[in-house]
């Protein structure tokens, strides 16, 4: 694949010429600006895998807060401070981790106020699978033209505990598979969704509000119009009546074979998503 030799360039073992031979570049972001000006100065016809002007909208918290809040798919949420006595079970998660690090279920938070988080309604009636909360990964590649292409298929994880809201242990409410491995957890339950056969319209509904995000970037100017594309992950929570919320969107959603259905899911994600490129 043409993004090999990019590879070997960044590790020193390919020449800067080659890379009119390339026709994808694939590279980390701090390595974006380089190739994107070498691209430019050399007038190279590769693509890149990085469209941080759009994709940081949807990655960063605060951003993307911010741009999609109003949004029917998006659960309330509060920025840094909140005057209202709220009700209820709340999510408290900071601006810049990730991997479910940092993340504080609330009930009934009063005034509440804390720098560097958000507060988002925590929603209390989840889609359960063994008795356990689940949210559901989706994978979509972002043009920066303002196209989406969806991998119609969707990857479960498990809450290791079983659901309660009489006790807001994080083991209980937070199925991030990489949270529980450190509280650990050595195998996290995770299904593929079609093999749950669940309702098709789940997966429309997830398909329809990726396409929406996009157009809401697209409405505010963030794509270049270039080629570049970014892999985007969706991390979505359901309810019992089937309706899917946007929880957050990840830059670098990774790649996981430990498990045979992790394998499945990321195998059958790859040619989808990649194979016309």
């Amino acid at each position: 694949m043409a993004g090999v030799h990019a590879r070997l360039i960044e590790m020193g073992l390919l020449r800067d010429a080659e890379l009119a031979e390339c026709d994808v570049v694939f590279c980390e972001w701090p390595r974006y600006e380089h190739f994107r000006q070498l691209r430019a100065e050399r007038h190279l016809g590769f693509r890149l895998n990085q469209i941080p002007k759009a994709s940081e909208r949807l990655h960063s918290k605060r951003k993307f807060t911010r741009h999609l809040r109003r949004r029917p798919y998006v659960l309330r949420t509060y920025l840094e401070s909140c005057r209202r006595q709220l009700r209820g079970v709340w999510v408290e998660k900071p601006f810049n981790l990730d991997r479910g690090e940092g993340i504080t279920f609330l009930s009934d938070p009063r005034r509440w106020r804390r720098a560097g988080h958000l507060l988002q309604r925590y929603l209390e009636d989840p889609w359960l699978v063994n008795d356990r909360k689940t949210e559901v990964r989706v994978v979509a590649r972002i043009g920066d033209d303002g196209s989406a292409r969806v991998y119609r298929e969707g990857l479960m994880r498990v809450a290791h505990e079983p659901f309660s809201l009489e006790d807001l242990d994080p083991r209980i409410h937070n199925s991030n598979a990489q949270f529980q491995h450190r509280m650990g957890v050595t195998e996290v339950e995770q299904h593929l969704l079609s093999d749950l056969q669940s309702d098709a319209r789940l997966l429309d509904a997830m398909v329809e509000i990726v396409h929406d995000t996009v157009a809401v970037l697209k409405r505010n100017r963030r794509f270049g119009g270039s080629r570049d594309f970014e892999v985007m992950g969706y991390d979505f929570v359901v309810d019992r009546a089937g309706t899917p919320f946007l929880l957050e969107a990840n830059r670098f959603p990774g790649l996981y074979f430990d498990q045979d259905v992790c394998r499945r899911f990321y195998e059958g994600m790859m040619p989808a998503l990649y194979a016309d490129l």
